[in-house]
């Protein structure tokens, strides 16, 4: 566990591979590789958080700037979903499940289930979780 009594990432890269990465025009200006990277929303899928997708990419099994070594390529001008995934959380536990590996040792939450409504994965508009194809 880090100092604040949170769990510390392993860098599995699951959040990177598993959920739908959207990312917004305030993130794509703090990280310009993101316009080059991702693909933009059409205009009726667009809001305040929501302009490009990460992931899933046509060809990419996971986000585009994840690493070999399953490190964030732009961990320090990371997107915001990204800044607020939590190691440990409910999210990365299901993260975790969807690719094989057991939860992080002292995390203290469930899985999220298909069909569950996720509301604190982005701070952004409720979003219904399903396993990607």
């Amino acid at each position: 566990m880090s100092q604040e009594g949170t769990l510390s990432c392993d860098c599995c890269g699951a959040c990177c591979r598993t959920f739908p990465i959207l990312v917004s025009i305030g993130d794509a200006r703090r990280e310009p590789r993101i316009v080059e990277e991702a693909m933009e929303l059409p205009e009726w899928q667009q809001n305040e958080e929501w302009n490009f997708k990460l992931h899933p990419l046509p060809f990419l099994s996971g986000c585009p700037f994840l690493q070999p070594d399953n490190r964030c390529g732009v961990y320090e001008t990371r997107p915001s979903p990204c800044r607020r995934f939590s190691a440990g959380s409910s999210e990365c536990v299901e993260a975790r499940r969807r690719v094989g590996l057991a939860p992080l040792p002292g995390s203290q939450v469930a899985p999220i289930h298909e069909g569950q409504l996720v509301t604190d994965f982005n701070d952004s508009p409720a979003m219904l979780v399903r396993d990607l194809p």
